[in-house]
């Protein structure tokens, strides 16, 4: 087929830039295709259309235009579309006498067109391939009848500038509506045109209906998510080629309000995570928290389907944070399993697991007592947090119950009951199942940390060992730890150099013992809360005046004991206190009646000795 004739018609396909793609939209100048895989909605402009047809960078798939039965009539529609072209350039006045001899003059000069159009046969083509939404096959002598707009130009324009207005608008507009902007415009622009003219209001509504596009209108009106999944239909049915083969994991929210374990209070709506086999429907993991998805959510769901059924080859996540981070990916790589995250804001590419977390709020959640339902129509006046009933623990062992049941019943996408299909399978599929006690450690989430004075720390809880200590010794203090949030009595640690496991139990075991990561949280809020109300009762200002005012009194203290102590200096004669010496009739002796002191003997001064304080002595 030669580009030219690939004209865009709704339904049409084609691959650009090795992706296929359908038209599912033709509306004024734009061409609205979706990708066949996904259904992602895209909208070109015809000029970006004929451009990628003229550099052959597109390759029809699927068409319903027949091809020309002849190279002749080939030749008859390439001289019309050359004349077409060259008037359209003009883009003010096409249809002016002036440009319409200039285009004749040009084209007929380049093809050596001996017989070149008239100018009114020249503004025909033109006015027809224009009204045709730029079909190029319009301009063939295969139509019945004269189907071409008879309106002149600037009406054309002003109605195209009308109907792109009604579809960016949120709003429908009536046919009224779409007339009384095409005439603002044309006054605006100071465009002459009489009433005859113009378009009639029934006319209006036909070409409202035929230029109308919903993908655009959805988009003004609600938002581009909306319009992108109101657009595209259910994807392609994938296939598994056994068990284990393709497995898809997800996380849901529960239509179920909560108590709380221990004080029976209203809590909130727990998060399911599901890994599901395609093959066998079988649901390999799960795990249900308080926690909204996070990647421990996903570890431990994992965990329960590699220690209960096996490692699967293809797990296929959501592509949100809690299936996409360094923890799930360091699991992939340990147990080779190849992950295939889905299209963003697209449930299709997960359409099983979608479907389980559909039956399991239907036929199971949504008549417990405190259900939330789906659908808030449904809700109307009934009080789910009144009716609460359940606790977390109770729910687990419910829900456990029920995918037993699931497992055991007939499955209408499989038309086979679940755990049948499972035992056949694995007759002839021997499926790799992981130890619990090795499951725990990779299934843990790892975290960075430098080891001091034998401890590692986590959320400000500490671990300690012996070994720890020795490696810091070596100056080994860069390591790994790996934390199960659902039990923070120990973490192992792995160093970079070292490639063994160490455990490092807590400093505190007894606020540690069966502490969750989510109770060690809510724990530090109240703490948190404590002290900012010790805080508020006792601020810090406070504290600061009180410090104040007791160095005050510590100075004024210091200041009255010198002035005390010097008053009682000055009143009290110091040598009043000492003893009189005592007569010693023995040693003292009355010489002309005066008292002689006995001469003190001393010895001799070249005897004189002393000891130094390091235990030296001396002679002089």
């Amino acid at each position: 087929m030669k580009d030219l004739f690939i004209t865009p018609h709704f339904g049409m396909k084609f691959i650009y830039k090795n992706s296929e793609y359908e038209i599912v939209s033709l509306y004024l100048d734009r061409i609205g295709i979706s990708s066949v895989i996904g259904g992602k909605r895209k909208d070109w402009s015809r000029d970006f259309f004929d451009e990628i047809i003229k550099d052959n960078l597109l390759t029809v798939t699927f068409s319903k235009t027949e091809t020309l039965k002849s190279s002749k009539e080939y030749e008859v529609l390439n001289k019309k579309y050359r004349y077409v072209k060259q008037a359209l350039e003009n883009t003010h006045s096409p249809h002016s006498q002036a440009n319409l001899n200039n285009t004749i003059a040009i084209i007929s000069q380049k093809i050596n067109d001996p017989s070149p159009p008239t100018t009114r046969t020249l503004s025909n083509w033109i006015r027809t391939y224009i009204s045709s939404n730029f079909d190029i096959r319009s301009l063939t002598d295969q139509r019945k009848g004269n189907l071409s707009s008879r309106k002149p130009l600037i009406i054309n324009q002003a109605l195209g500038v009308a109907l792109e207005k009604m579809l960016k608008g949120s709003f429908m507009d009536s046919a009224e509506d779409i007339n009384r902007e095409m005439i603002q415009y044309l006054n605006d622009n100071q465009l002459p045109y009489t009433e005859e003219e113009l378009y009639s209001l029934r006319q209006i509504q036909r070409l409202k209906k035929l230029h109308f596009d919903q993908y655009s209108k959805d988009k003004a009106k609600n938002s581009a998510r909306f319009a992108q999944n109101n657009s595209k239909a259910t994807g392609q049915k994938i296939n598994s080629e056994g068990f284990l083969n393709l497995v898809e994991i997800d996380s849901h929210q529960l239509d179920l309000i909560i108590l709380d374990d221990e004080t029976l209070e209203i809590k909130c709506r727990p998060w399911i995570t599901v890994a599901i086999d395609i093959f066998t429907r079988i649901i390999l993991g799960f795990y249900i928290s308080e926690s909204p998805p996070n990647s421990f959510t996903t570890l431990q769901a994992m965990k329960n389907m590699v220690t209960t059924f096996g490692v699967p080859d293809v797990v296929i996540p959501d592509n949100g944070s809690e299936f996409i981070n360094n923890s799930v990916f360091a699991l992939a790589r340990e147990l080779q399993i190849t992950l295939e995250p889905s299209q963003v804001k697209t449930p299709d590419n997960k359409p099983y697991v979608e479907r389980f977390f559909r039956t399991l709020a239907h036929n199971f959640i949504q008549k417990i007592d405190g259900t939330t339902f789906s659908n808030r129509f449904r809700v109307e006046e009934y009080e789910s947090k009144k009716y609460a009933s359940l606790t977390l623990s109770q729910i687990k062992e419910c829900i456990s119950s029920w995918i037993d049941i699931y497992h055991k019943s007939l499955h209408s996408g499989i038309n086979r009951v679940p755990i049948a299909k499972y035992h056949e399978a694995v007759k002839s599929y021997r499926p790799i199942v992981i130890d619990e006690e090795y499951a725990d450690f990779i299934c843990r989430i790892p975290y960075f940390r430098m080891i001091s004075n034998g401890q590692v720390v986590y959320e400000n809880l500490f671990y300690y060992s012996h070994a720890l200590r020795a490696l810091e010794n070596k100056n080994l203090r860069n390591s790994t730890i790996y934390v199960n949030e659902s039990d923070l009595s120990k973490v192992y640690v792995k160093t970079a150099e070292n490639n063994e496991i160490i455990e490092a139990i807590s400093t505190d075991p007894q606020y540690t013992f069966e502490l969750t990561l989510d109770h060690h949280i809510e724990t530090q809020k109240i703490k948190k809360r404590i002290k900012e109300q010790d805080l508020k009762n006792y601020p810090f200002s406070e504290n600061v005046l009180a410090r104040i005012t007791l160095n005050k009194l510590i100075m004024s203290y210091k200041k009255q004991n010198k002035i005390n102590r010097k008053k009682f200096i000055d009143l009290n004669d110091p040598l009043e206190f000492l003893e009189p010496p005592q007569s010693n009739p023995l040693k003292n002796k009355l010489v002309n009646k005066q008292t002689i002191t006995e001469k003190i003997e001393f010895g001799e001064f070249d005897e004189f000795s002393y000891e130094s304080l390091n235990g030296d002595s001396y002679e002089y």
